[in-house]
């Protein structure tokens, strides 16, 4: 069912679908990939401990990745809708 747009010839969907799937993956493997165990183990809830800010800033910036990727996907998708629309002008 995800991706029957492909097999449908909406194309221009699944691509979009593969973009935002990329996208979020990309996202968590960055970072789990800086996310080095010797940070976590030395990271501590006393005031000014620089690892826990540090993961802490890192966890922080994840949470608010999804928001970050539905954004741009929405803007990809305006931006090829202005530019479907132009197209039938053109061809009209």
């Amino acid at each position: 069912m995800l991706f029957q747009g492909a097999s449908s010839g909406n194309n221009n969907y699944f691509i979009e679908f593969r973009k935002l799937v990329t996208f979020s993956h990309d996202v968590v493997f960055y970072f789990v990939d800086l996310t080095m165990k010797q940070d976590v183990s030395c990271a501590t809830p006393q005031t000014g401990c620089q690892h826990y800010r540090y993961k802490n800033e890192k966890c922080a910036w994840l949470k608010n990745q999804p928001d970050e990727i539905m954004g741009i996907w929405t803007e990809d998708k305006e931006r090829d809708k202005e530019s479907e629309e132009t197209l039938d002008t053109y061809q009209h």
